[in-house]
């Protein structure tokens, strides 16, 4: 489908973090880009003012390929959505703030569909489908070629874990029936939280430090004698706090 068409079909779901099969429509080309979409949203997230309605996730990637790749066209063929969710690598360092919420020390801002997007990448590699240049030298990017058909690229998106899948035809999205959750591998990762920094006491509340002087008649004959000065300065700061 083409993605333009995509676009203006106003699908709620594809403002979320998404895995994506697209491709550049021209001729020679037999490389597809698959990648990750929403690699910066997660549940919870404070957005900035004012960019409540504008495009997010799997929409907000697509149009910057359509604009990016004019006047070529470009296809989608294959999207998987991936829950907005904070995460951490099992070989990553894990804390606890004062609320008890799990954060990330290492890479506090890791969201899941980037773990997911590097395991579809794994998978592809696995079945040799990466790209290579004109040297015949694979390069660590989103574009792989199918050997035969974008089906065994989209074979390896089923095997990801997430919520649902989508292939496209003409007509638009319809739900891949063959998807079945992906691969029941235990996964090695946990779900984090953005760190919640520690309450502060407010400076309204904040008292101001007390000062008691205590002194006796005959202190006070002695200072009067010994030091005017500093007596003076007594009188005055007792007459100061009489007044307030």
């Amino acid at each position: 489908m083409d993605i333009e068409a995509f676009i203006n079909q106003g699908h709620s779901w594809a403002q979320t973090p998404c895995l994506y099969i697209v491709k550049q429509m021209f001729k020679g080309n037999n490389a597809f880009r698959c990648g990750s979409s929403g690699t910066s949203l997660y549940s919870g997230m404070d957005e900035a003012y004012g960019t409540e309605n504008s495009q997010k996730g799997l929409y907000s990637r697509l149009n910057m390929y359509k604009n990016m790749c004019l006047p070529i066209k470009l296809r989608i063929f294959a999207c998987l959505r991936i829950p907005p969710r904070l995460i951490a690598k099992g070989n990553e360092r894990v804390g606890e703030d004062d609320q008890g919420n799990s954060y990330n020390i290492n890479n506090a801002s890791r969201t899941l569909v980037r773990i997911r997007e590097e395991q579809m990448h794994a998978e592809m590699d696995r079945r040799k489908l990466r790209w290579k240049d004109d040297d015949g030298k694979t390069r660590k990017n989103e574009l792989f070629v199918p050997k035969r058909h974008v089906d065994e690229l989209i074979s390896c998106m089923r095997t990801i874990k997430g919520i649902e899948m989508y292939l496209f035809n003409e007509d638009g999205p319809y739900l891949d029936h063959a998807y079945r959750g992906g691969s029941r591998t235990k996964d090695t990762t946990t779900i984090t939280e953005v760190r919640t920094l520690p309450s502060r006491t407010s400076t309204t509340d904040t008292k101001a430090p007390v000062l008691n002087i205590r002194l006796s008649k005959a202190n006070i004959e002695l200072l009067r004698s010994d030091n005017p000065q500093k007596f003076a300065l007594l009188l005055t700061l007792v007459r100061g706090l009489k007044k307030k």
